[in-house]
């Protein structure tokens, strides 16, 4: 599904000493990487103190974008660990776009101890500046990585010179481009994604794009995902596209991406704009997906649900003329995949609009029967789980 590239880092250290860098490169013929400077500052690294060098300077000189994370190699020589106490060393690595200080380097850059074979998720993060991370590098553009070896206080057992081996990681994420015209189609990533979509679920043709999105660029959770990683993610582009029929997406996931909870707690969701909304939660485990419908195109992630849904959607008004792909229509998370029918009706009793949940998925765009957008006013939903009765009120502002 990815497009890889392993690069080696041989740092040669000397206690004491200077501290070199030199890079071994195997170029898939897929991925185009330039080693620009694998030159490291001239440092002394003594014994209870720590050493920053730097920088080796990696380009993308291929035409698409790509990842990059580092992990420590498990034959290190030392018995590594995220700080260095007595008897043990930390080793820590940024991307900066200039020489970075000592302290500039957190617990989170760490590549050694638990980390040591640290994911992408670990080093390519998207907080701070996305222009120096490791994380969506276009072509033709470079990234600085520093690194940071803290050294313990007894030294006895080390030798004097070794090689400390880091593994870079680059990734070209996967992604498929397809024209989708009235008639419908599928938009479909191997052991990604796939998107089915209806005839008549488009107007006209439209270039549909989905990328793979690493989960390190994806925000924690809200709400249903609060605190929780995302286990899997993917945009799906023209981004704000409205389908006039629901379609059925389906994502894979990785179970060793599941950080909290299990397979059962997992949900997938779109980003409104604000928060992340639950459109589905049938798993199947044997072949790693999640299933769910959808009504139009966005950022899409799986993510454990820390919390149980309501049945009743959080938003009080929506704006579907906008059809800006922000507050367009009204989600009833706590219903996805529900045999549940959601009946809208206007203030005068007249019924506008009728849901069946299962096959047109949890949410409420606005629309009535007709496939037009009802007028400005409020509207009452109406739906019946459990022998029980749901009533609230949505307005529309056009």
């Amino acid at each position: 599904m990815k497009k890889e590239l392993f690069i080696s880092v041989f740092l040669c250290v000397y206690l004491f000493a200077a501290v070199d860098a030199r890079v071994k490169v195997e170029i898939d013929e897929d991925i185009s990487v330039k080693i620009v400077s694998a030159k490291s500052s001239s440092v002394s690294l003594y014994k209870g103190g720590r050493t920053v060098s730097g920088p080796l300077i990696i380009e993308n000189n291929g035409t698409d974008p790509f990842n990059m994370s580092l992990s420590l190699d498990n034959e290190s020589p030392w018995d590594t660990a995220s700080s260095a106490a007595d008897g043990e060393v930390a080793v820590f690595a940024v991307f900066a776009s200039q020489q970075p200080s000592s302290s500039d380097f957190k617990s989170d850059d760490v590549l050694s101890g638990t980390y040591r074979t640290a994911t992408m998720d670990r080093f390519a993060r998207s907080s701070d500046s996305k222009g120096v991370k490791g994380i969506d590098v276009p072509a033709g553009s470079r990234r600085n990585i520093y690194f940071r070896i803290d050294a313990p206080t007894d030294t006895s057992y080390i030798k004097k010179a070794y090689d400390l081996n880091i593994n870079i990681k680059i990734t070209i994420a996967a992604k498929d481009e397809s024209v989708i015209d009235q008639d419908g189609g599928r938009l479909e990533i191997d052991d990604g994604l796939v998107l089915d979509i209806p005839s008549g679920a488009l107007k006209d043709s439209t270039s549909l794009t989905a990328r793979q999105v690493s989960t390190s660029l994806i925000s924690r959770g809200s709400g249903l995902a609060e605190n929780v990683r995302a286990v899997a993610g993917f945009e799906i582009l023209p981004s704000g596209t409205v389908f006039r029929k629901p379609c059925r997406l389906k994502l894979y996931y990785d179970e060793d991406e599941i950080s909290s909870g299990t397979e059962d707690d997992l949900g997938l969701f779109f980003w409104d704009g604000f928060e992340w909304r639950l459109v589905g939660n049938t798993v199947d485990k044997k072949k790693n997906t999640i299933t769910g419908s959808i009504t139009h195109l966005s950022l899409f992630a799986v993510f454990p649900m820390a919390a149980e849904p309501s049945y009743g959607p959080a938003e009080k008004i929506i704006t579907p003329a906008t059809a800006d792909g922000v507050n367009d229509s009204a989600n009833f998370d706590g219903l996805a995949g529900m045999d549940v029918k959601i009946n809208i009706y206007d203030v005068a009793g007249k019924r506008v609009r009728t849901i069946n949940v299962s096959r047109d998925g949890n949410t409420w765009r606005g629309y009535d029967d007709n496939g037009n957008i009802v007028e400005s006013g409020v509207y009452i939903y109406q739906f019946k789980v459990e022998g029980e009765y749901y009533t609230g009120t949505i307005t529309v502002a056009k």
